[in-house]
C-alpha cells in the first residue's frame, strides 16, 4: 500500500495528453444560434430583456481549450455573469477542475496576462458553471459537484494545514461548484418546457439510445431519432435544413463518446468502484481492466469482445506516461507489439 506521499508524487509524474479534435457537438451545433442561446439562458436563470447585442460568446478557441474528443462547451457574458455550460453523456466527476480552468483560460483570453499583474484590482465576471447530462445513475433531478470532493484523502489534522479560517470557519483555500442537470430526470420536464431547444436535444438523445438499445445500426438509429424529433416538433428547422450534416456529426459523436460510453458503462463503473478503493494509481489498472471485464460479462452478450479489447486498449493509452510497453502488456492483457503501436501512434499527436 502506498503512503499518501507516494500516491501524490506518482500522480504529479502522471500528466495526462490532451489531443484537441476538431469535432463541435450537436449540442454546441444548437447554440451556435444565439437566440436559441438567449433562449436557454432565459430558461435556465429566468431572466428577461435580453437581446443579442447583450450577449458576448466567449468560448475557447480549440488550440486553448481542453478538448480530448469533442467540442461540447458554450461560453458567453451577459451583464456581470460569465456561463459556462457544457454537455455530457455520463456526468464526469472531474467537472470542478474542467470548469474551472475553462473560467481561468478565459479570463486569460479576454483580458491577457498582463492585467492581473498590475497594481488595480481588476474586475471580472461571476462564473455560472452548469453540466447538462444524458446519463442518471444517481436518479437526481440536479447535483452539485465540487472542488474540494477531488482532493487527497488526508487526516484532519493534514486537512486542517490545507484550510484558511473566514470568520470564524475554517474553509479550503479554493472551491469551485458545478451544477449539473439531469435533462431526463421528470423533475426537469417544467424546465423543458421552457425551453424546446433543450427538450429536442434531450428527446433525441434519447431516442438515439433506445434505438441503440434495439440494436439498430448507428446510422439506423440517428435516422429514426431525427425522424421522430421532428415530428415531436423540436429542432425542426435545424434538422430539416442541416439534415444530413446533422446525421453526420452525430455518428461522428457516437463513434468516438456516445456509442462507446454505451458499450462499457457498466464495466466502468464496476471497474472504478472495485479499483479505485486502494488509490487513485492502483486502482487505475487493475479496477478499470477487471471491472470491465466483470461488467461486460455480466451485462452485455454482443460486443463483449469488442468493448473488452476497446476497454483494453483505452487503458493502454491512458498508461502510456506512466509504464513501459511490458508491464502495461502484463496489467492489460495485450501483446507488447499492440502496446508498442499505440505508443508510435500516440507519440506523433
Amino acid at each position: 500500500m502506498k503512503t499518501q506521499d507516494e500516491k501524490f508524487n506518482l500522480l504529479k509524474s502522471n500528466s495526462t495528453k490532451i489531443y484537441p479534435q476538431k469535432n463541435d457537438s450537436f449540442f454546441k451545433k444548437i447554440y451556435q444560434d444565439k437566440k436559441e442561446l438567449i433562449s436557454l439562458c432565459k430558461g435556465l436563470k429566468g431572466i428577461k430583456n435580453i437581446n443579442e447585442e447583450d450577449l458576448q460568446v466567449t468560448t475557447l478557441k480549440e488550440n486553448n481549450a481542453i478538448y480530448v474528443q469533442i467540442r461540447n462547451d458554450l461560453s458567453f457574458i451577459i451583464g456581470s455573469n460569465i456561463y459556462f455550460y457544457e454537455q455530457q453523456s455520463y456526468l464526469n466527476p472531474n467537472m470542478p477542475v474542467r470548469h474551472g480552468s475553462y473560467y481561468f483560460n478565459t479570463l486569460s483570453e479576454i483580458f491577457g496576462n498582463a492585467v492581473f499583474h498590475s497594481k488595480t484590482m481588476k474586475k471580472i465576471p461571476r462564473p455560472i458553471l452548469i453540466t447538462f447530462t444524458n446519463g442518471n445513475p444517481k436518479g437526481v433531478a440536479r447535483e452539485i459537484t465540487k472542488l474540494s470532493d477531488m482532493f487527497l484523502e488526508t487526516s484532519q489534522k493534514e486537512t486542517s494545514y490545507g484550510q484558511i479560517k473566514i470568520n470564524g470557519r475554517k474553509q479550503n483555500y479554493i472551491e469551485v461548484y458545478v451544477e449539473a442537470i439531469y435533462l431526463n430526470h421528470p423533475d426537469n420536464a417544467e424546465l423543458l418546457n421552457k425551453i424546446p431547444s433543450l427538450k429536442g436535444f434531450a428527446f433525441f438523445t434519447q431516442a438515439v439510445k433506445t434505438y441503440q438499445e434495439q440494436e439498430l445500426s448507428k446510422n439506423e438509429a440517428v435516422e429514426k431519432a431525427i425522424d421522430d424529433t421532428i415530428k415531436q416538433g423540436l429542432l425542426v428547422n435545424l434538422l430539416k435544413k442541416e439534415r444530413e450534416g446533422v446525421k453526420s456529426m452525430i455518428i461522428s459523436q457516437i463513434t468516438s463518446e456516445e456509442w462507446a460510453t454505451f458499450k462499457h458503462q457498466e464495466g466502468f463503473a464496476e471497474g472504478k468502484s472495485e479499483g479505485l478503493l486502494e488509490g487513485i494509481l492502483e486502482g487505475r489498472v487493475e479496477g478499470l481492466v477487471e471491472g470491465r471485464a466483470k461488467g461486460l460479462a455480466e451485462g452485455r452478450v454482443e460486443g463483449r469482445a469488442e468493448g473488452l479489447e476497446d476497454g483494453k486498449t483505452q487503458v493502454a493509452i491512458a498508461l502510456l506516461d506512466i509504464l513501459d510497453d511490458e508491464t502495461i502488456a502484463l496489467k492489460t492483457d495485450l501483446s507488447t507489439e499492440k502496446i508498442a503501436l499505440l505508443r508510435q501512434e500516440y507519440s506523433k499527436i
